[in-house]
């Protein structure tokens, strides 16, 4: 398979702007995170930035990226959990 799909790509948008909403609602993540762009001269418009350059994001865009800084034989792939249950279920993972 050739990279990821625009399914896939707007579940770990959505998962990535979700998590980062979340964190700027707990206090103390808030506040390492002020300080940590107070360090780098930033303020929280490069965090609005960052948000919104993510919301922006292709799929041509993220598969020319994974191209250009992957090399699949350096990837290992792990498959973990009851694999007679998933090869019943109609998911054979023995041949990958």
């Amino acid at each position: 398979r050739d990279g990821i799909s625009e399914q896939e790509l707007e579940e770990a948008k959505r998962g990535f702007i979700e998590y980062r909403t979340v964190n700027r609602a707990q206090d103390h993540v808030l506040a390492r995170n002020w300080l940590r762009l107070m360090d780098k001269d930033r303020d929280w418009h490069f965090s609005k930035e960052l948000d919104h350059a993510v919301s922006c994001l292709t799929v041509e865009e993220v598969n020319r990226a994974i191209c250009r800084l992957a090399d699949p034989s350096q990837l290992t792939v792990v498959v973990a959990g009851d694999l007679q249950k998933a090869k019943d279920a109609g998911a054979d993972f023995s041949q990958r």
